[in-house]
């Protein structure tokens, strides 16, 4: 069955939507806080993962990659790190696979302009900007 939402409904969503957002965002915040990481239960933790994950997923297919940490998210490299080998192990998705698949799909990628700053350009094509030839 198809539901079809008014823009007003669109509005509503999405401000449940981002309420819900900073409601996560405090109780794990507050549970990093005050040591209580191993009483927030596991399955709802991934419950609320997964799902975040498909639609930012959904959303980068879109071409609409958001940026991947919100405000104060406070986040650090070593968090990124062991939650995305978590995550890649749960999954049983390789490194090998995971760069074979990133060398194929442009989803998730976030394309450098031309003769931006880091720029090198494809070294095959001449008009490219690169002079690594």
């Amino acid at each position: 069955m198809m539901v079809f939402m008014s823009p007003s409904d669109t509005e509503t969503a999405s401000e449940e939507f981002a309420d819900l957002a900073s409601r996560i965002s405090a109780a794990c915040a507050e549970a990093i806080e005050f040591d209580r990481v191993l009483e927030m239960p596991e399955d709802s933790l991934g419950q609320a993962l997964s799902s975040l994950i498909r639609l930012y997923a959904a959303k980068a297919q879109l071409g609409k990659l958001p940026p991947a940490f919100g405000r104060n998210s406070g986040i650090a490299v070593t968090d990124v790190a062991i939650g995305c080998t978590a995550m890649m192990e749960a999954a049983d998705l390789s490194l090998f696979d995971l760069g074979a698949w990133q060398s194929l799909a442009g989803v998730g990628r976030r394309i450098q302009p031309r003769f931006a700053p880091g720029y090198r350009g494809n070294v095959n094509d001449p008009s490219s900007g690169s002079s690594d030839q």
